[in-house]
């Protein structure tokens, strides 16, 4: 548990729930998101429900719809929102399919790509187990009159956020923001960096209106930042 961000919360009587069961609301996320609204919220790579907790304090009248493939982390979200968020026990990607998660020594650094040499060296990590998880695309799942706008798509999925994204393509219109986990250098095996994502999302009509840098490597460079992507004429 973070417990700088564990002592803001225990202020606000709303994260308590979710604090005695060790799951820490994203409070890093505030000022990047101080002057939006949103009516729904999907959360992709939910975790044990950090960011959805955070989501449904900050907007509590928003539906949010998460997504978490590892039984005990989507376990533990469950014991915390119980039925106020719609959890979907699955990952997400370009089509149907199963794949194979690879486990990491930190569970929130597990992805369905192989972790890269560079990623232990920055950050010690380790894979300690695997096993298959069913993958799904966005567009099969949540259908559009379902996303009542302003929207929020957030995905933070250990190097597979471009795998997300091209699985849901056809939904992607009814968001206003995507906040998206982007790598400056690879940390998984084979996954899209920065570049790739970008293309992506200004080809679909966003633009990059904030950032929080989350990862520094050896020489001080960033290697990991949180985006957050506005459509354009659009701000909420």
């Amino acid at each position: 548990m973070n417990i700088k961000k564990a002592l803001k919360a225990v202020f606000h009587p709303p994260y308590w729930r979710g604090l005695s069961m060790a799951v820490v609301p994203t409070l890093e996320h505030q000022s990047i998101f101080s002057e939006k609204q949103f009516n729904t919220v999907v959360d992709v790579g939910a975790n044990k429900g950090q960011f959805s907790l955070f989501a449904s304090v900050r907007w509590p009248d928003a539906r949010i719809f998460a997504f978490e493939p590892l039984p005990d982390q989507a376990a533990k979200f469950q014991k915390v929102h119980g039925n106020t968020v719609k959890l979907f026990n699955c990952a997400l990607g370009t089509e149907k399919t199963e794949v194979e998660m690879h486990v990491a020594s930190r569970k929130d650094s597990s992805s369905l790509l192989p972790l890269s040499d560079q990623q232990k060296k920055l950050f010690s990590m380790d894979e300690i187990a695997s096993f298959a998880v069913p993958v799904e695309r966005l567009d099969n799942l949540i259908k559009a009159n379902e996303v009542v706008k302003p929207a929020l798509l957030k995905i933070d999925v250990q190097g597979y956020e471009y795998e997300v994204l091209c699985g849901a393509q056809s939904i992607l219109s009814q968001f206003d923001c995507i906040f998206v986990e982007v790598s400056f250098t690879e940390l998984y095996t084979g996954q899209k960096l920065f570049p790739d994502i970008n293309a992506l999302l200004e080809d679909a009509g966003f633009q990059i209106e904030g950032k929080i840098v989350t990862g520094y490597g050896l020489d001080n460079q960033e290697v990991q930042a949180d985006l957050l992507y506005t459509r354009l004429g659009r701000g909420h």
